[in-house]
């Protein structure tokens, strides 16, 4: 699923539609978010169901702790955060450009990696992505 969620990000980006400019992009962050959001939530269940119910500010907050590892959750925060302020249309703000999105798409990748790799469950797989253009 995580895997499928990027590659429909990628290909949204490698062959924008002609029409909607400025949506394609947004569609292409949400679709990377999602994937994000999904990994989190395969964690969740193999490490603290309860969580599952709780905000996504809860559920970051206590991914330091759960993961062992402060940074990892750190750059998880910082890029959930960067990918739902990017999904929000605002008409006086630009839509982030393919370059800065393909950069959210290498990191949405490694750290679903990584909250795979702590589920104990391989679902995401090989990274199906090029490298970063």
């Amino acid at each position: 699923m995580t895997a499928d969620l990027l590659r429909e990000s990628r290909a949204l980006l490698d062959q924008p539609p002609s029409a909607a400019p400025g949506l394609w992009e947004r569609a292409a962050v949400l679709l990377a978010r999602q994937a994000l959001e999904g990994a989190l939530d395969r964690f969740w269940a193999s490490r603290s169901p309860d969580l599952l119910q709780a905000s996504m500010r809860a559920q970051l907050l206590c991914l330091g702790t759960l993961m062992n590892n402060e940074r990892d959750a750190a750059d998880v925060d910082q890029l959930w955060g960067a990918l739902s302020d990017a999904c929000h249309f605002d008409a006086c703000a630009p839509a982030p450009s393919a370059a800065e999105i393909h950069v959210w798409l290498e990191e949405t990748a490694r750290l679903c990696r990584i909250l795979e790799r702590r589920t104990g469950r391989r679902s995401f797989g090989a990274d199906p992505s090029p490298a970063v253009r």
